[in-house]
Formats: C-alpha cells, structure tokens, sequence
C-alpha cells in the first residue's frame, strides 16, 4: 500500500514538474516572438516601436530573475533570450545619451556570461565616460589577461593607458603605454601619452626643479630619439590629442563643468593664494558650486592639476603665514591604485630603482619590456 501510494505520488510530482516545464517554455517562446518582433522593427528604421517592445520585455518577472552565469549564452535558451534582450535595450538607452541605465542593462547581460570581451570593453568605455576609473580599470585587466582575441586584449591594453592618463599615475601610464607601442609604434594616442607625460616632467623640472622619480632615463632618451617623427604623427591625428579627466571623487556631479584658474606664480604658495582668492571672490554661492565642481589648476595652457571639490587645504595652507609648504603626496593613496597587484603598484620614489638602460635596445627601438 505504502509503496503503491509512493509511485502515485512520484508520478503527481512528475506531473506538476512537466506542467511548470511546459509553461515555462511556452512563456520564453512568447517572449522570443515579442523580441523578433522588435528587431524586425528595428531593421526597417522604426527604431521608438522597437525600443518600445524591449521595454515591455524588461518589466516582466522573468528578466528581473538573476540566472546563474555560463560560459555559453547559446547553451540555455533563458540565458540567450535574457542576454539578447538586455544588450539591445542598452543599445538603445546608449543612443539616447542615457549612460548610467545603459551601464545597468549592459552589466545585466555581462553577468550572465563572461566570454563576451566585445561588451566588457564596452562596458569599461562607458565607465571611463562615467570617470568610473577604478571599476573600468578592474575590467580591463581581466580582459587583457583572458582575451581570447588578439584584438581585445589590444583593445583593452590601449584602454588602460588611457585610464592611467586621466587619473594621473604615470607609472602605471608609462608602462602600460610602452607596451601598446611595442604591439604598434604607431599608435597616435598612446604616442601623445607618452609624450604629454615626458613634456610635463621636462617643463616641472624647468620650472619647479621637480624630479618625476616614475620618468627613467631610458623614457628620455627615446622621447629624444622619436620626437620629430612623433610631432609629425601627431600632426596627421589631431584626434589623438586627448584632454586628461581627472576622476571627480564622492558625490561630485561630473556634469558640472569644471572650473578653470590661472596659476602664474608656479610655487604652493603661489597655487595657495590663488586658491583663497577665487573662495573670496565667491563669497557665499562657493559652498554649493563647491560639492560639484572640479578646480583645474592651469600653467600657461598646460594642465597641471585637478582638484576635485575644493578640498584644498594642503595647497592654502601653503599661503598662510609661518606655515612650511606640505608635503607632496604619492599616488599610492588614490583608490584606483589599490586595486593593482603589489606587483603592479606604483612604489614610492625611495624604493623604485632607477632604471638601467645600458643595452637595453639599440638606437631608435623600444626595449624589451614583459608583459604583467
């Protein structure tokens, strides 16, 4: 009796099992149609009726369930359905100028499987766009080290060089920099990076005595052997000329734009008193203007320094009476360095070694340099 009830009971379950299979499938297949139905839209240029059905999509229950990742979408067909959907929502929302919900949607697909190299350089393009330094910098190194293409990890080297740039480590800009150019010499962006960061030791160096301990001699000497052929590249590829964006840190609208000053006397003290200045000159508007604006600090037409905030005591401390100058600080405390390996971080200035250059190429070459 016990074991005739047991199969009975097996056989219901089995049941109730196949009866939720069935409208499961039947839901994705109704879903998939909704979804071909947009994307037929879309080929014949009625773009706001697809985007319309895509939202339709991402409202229902089944697109808010968080499944498990795989290797391959193609594999499961709820993975496939609820990565095409989410991608080509974002697609959408990017076209429109929405970044921070395009983000959102293009994260939602990358979770669910972590082949895609083509959208996690997207994703990691965005965040760049958003100053989101730290998180792009986390992605592209995972896509560098595990590209399967040779033209994603390019791609994703490239990105980092980039990042390094805005933030201002020009350690990790050097080297990652110097890499990209031994995978193609010519690289106009990577070639005005490099070059921007050897300008800017030079004229600190001319002007402040300040020593960059991150440039070696060896930097110098192939800035020197390939400037002419540089300034002619970069003649060609005005394009490549980018501006650095400093990261806005806390909650600073990076919407705001940034406030320019003027720095004639290039000393703290001069940098101090400038500063003082411009929170007299505004008086009472600064405190709210302060919370979403960036200060950047101008030489001539050089950008020397940006500020987020104004959070600048160590410079207007400079300007008080009877107050010694501060100490610069290292770029080990900005957050986007402790996301790098201890290999990978940049060391203080006592603790890196200078570099030996002797036979480390031959005239007009770059070095031998490994990849991390």
């Amino acid at each position: 009796m016990s074991s005739s009830w047991n199969v009975l009971n097996d056989d219901n379950q089995d049941s109730e099992r196949h009866e939720l299979y069935l409208q499961r499938k039947a839901q994705i297949e109704s879903f998939l149609r909704l979804y071909n139905d947009a994307i037929a839209h879309r080929l014949r240029g009625r773009s706001a009726e697809a985007k319309s059905f895509l939202e339709t999509l991402v409202k229902e229950s089944f697109f808010k369930e968080q499944l498990d990742p795989i290797n391959d979408v193609q594999t499961s067909q709820p993975h496939q359905l609820q990565y095409v959907v989410f991608k080509n929502y974002a697609r959408y929302l990017e076209e429109d100028g929405n970044l921070d919900q395009a983000l959102s949607y293009y994260k939602k697909a990358h979770r669910l499987t972590n082949r895609d190299e083509a959208l996690a350089l997207k994703i990691a393009r965005i965040m760049m766009q958003r100053r989101q330094y730290e998180g792009a910098v986390a992605l592209l190194k995972q896509v560098y080290a595990d590209a399967l293409m040779e033209e994603h990890r390019q791609n994703a080297l490239r990105a980092m060089c980039e990042v390094f740039f805005h933030v201002g480590d020009t350690a990790a800009a050097l080297k990652y920099t110097k890499l990209a150019l031994l995978d193609d010499d010519g690289w106009a962006t990577g070639i005005w990076i490099f070059k921007s960061i050897i300008d800017g030791h030079l004229q600190a160096l001319a002007s402040l005595g300040y020593l960059n301990a991150d440039v070696n001699p060896e930097d110098l000497r192939l800035y020197a052997v390939h400037k002419s052929r540089w300034e002619a590249l970069l003649n060609a590829h005005p394009e490549a000329r980018i501006s650095r964006r400093p990261a806005v840190s806390g909650n600073h609208d990076t919407h705001v734009a940034p406030c320019e000053l003027y720095l004639e006397d290039a000393s703290w003290l001069g940098l101090g008193r400038l500063l003082l200045n411009h929170i007299r000159s505004d008086g009472p508007q600064l405190s709210a203007a302060a919370d979403a604006q960036c200060i950047v600090i101008r030489i001539g037409s050089e950008l020397r320094l940006g500020l987020p905030g104004i959070d600048v005591d160590m410079a207007m401390s400079a300007a008080m009476p009877q107050t010694p100058p501060p100490q610069q600080h290292h770029y080990d405390s900005d957050p986007v360095a402790s996301g790098l390996s201890e290999t990978e971080r940049p060391s203080s200035p006592q603790k890196r070694k200078a570099a030996d250059a002797s036979g480390s190429a031959q005239k007009g070459r770059w070095p031998n340099a490994k990849c991390p």
